[in-house]
């Protein structure tokens, strides 16, 4: 089931992120999963085995990762609240990890994740947990 945007924008501000990144956040999560927490991406042909609204990608990553984010199971990915925490961790407070983990700055994606980003500004001022 789709999460509606302000439910994105609020899943990321619980799990930590500040409103502006939560912004950013969102519209990664709107760019890569479409706010499908159940969507995978498993084509290892192309490097991938990505999980959830922020398409954690566990191939890339490795099992070590799985201990960094506090979970057993890559499937736990799917739960919305589980791949936020998993998208904090990958920020680690640093905005340059957005690009290294979502590529926000390439011109391939750089246009579809701006496209979401007025949706997710909108969500972050109806929600008590915006700006």
């Amino acid at each position: 089931m789709l999460m509606t945007t302000r439910a994105i924008f609020e899943t990321m501000r619980k799990a930590g992120f500040p409103p502006a990144v939560a912004i950013t956040m969102t519209a990664i999560a709107l760019r890569e999963s479409g706010g499908n927490p159940a969507a995978f991406n498993g084509d290892t042909a192309t490097g991938d085995r990505s999980y959830g609204l922020l398409q954690i990608d566990m191939l890339a990553l490795g099992a070590g990762y799985l201990k960094t984010f506090g979970i057993t199971d890559e499937k736990e990915l799917f739960d919305a609240a589980t791949n936020a925490h998993a998208g904090y961790m990958l920020w680690n407070h640093n905005n340059k990890n957005l690009e290294t983990a979502w590529y926000i700055e390439k011109p391939v994606y750089r246009e579809r994740f701006e496209s979401h980003l007025p949706a997710a500004m909108w969500a972050a001022l109806e929600s008590p947990l915006g700006v």
